[in-house]
């Protein structure tokens, strides 16, 4: 699947579903063996570009640039409607140190910047975005 495949549009409906997933204690963040918070390792962030899926560019954050992008994507609310697309994107994989957990994170670095998380898409603030 490429990236820009992870967004659609999404609808009031689609926001009502995603608002209970994400005010369920956060619950739908993920799950805790998969998705490591305070503890997340260093974390890479790659960028694609949104219409063909192509990498572009990469990131590696320092462990606090981690764990707080991780933060802020756990308290980060329910996305509104929207239907721009993306033309560009990032992704990484939420993994603690040892390697172990293993949630993917799809982000809209454009259109209506959001983030795929947990089965759920957040509102992502454009100073949230590393790199």
């Amino acid at each position: 699947m490429a990236v820009s495949e992870t967004f659609e549009a999404r609808t009031v409906d689609d926001v009502e579903r995603d608002t209970t997933r994400v005010e369920d204690g956060h619950a739908k963040f993920g799950s805790a063996i998969a998705t490591p918070l305070d503890d997340v390792g260093r974390l890479n962030i790659c960028r694609y570009d949104g219409a063909s899926g192509l990498f572009e560019s990469a990131v590696r954050l320092t462990q606090k640039e981690s764990r707080d992008f991780t933060r802020m994507l756990a308290t980060a609310p329910a996305a509104p409607p929207c239907d721009l697309g993306a033309t560009r994107m990032a992704s990484t994989t939420l993994m603690r140190a040892d390697g172990s957990g293993g949630t993917p994170v799809t982000l809209e670095l454009d259109g209506c910047r959001r983030a795929h998380v947990g089965g759920a898409f957040r509102s992502v603030p454009e100073s949230g975005i590393p790199g």
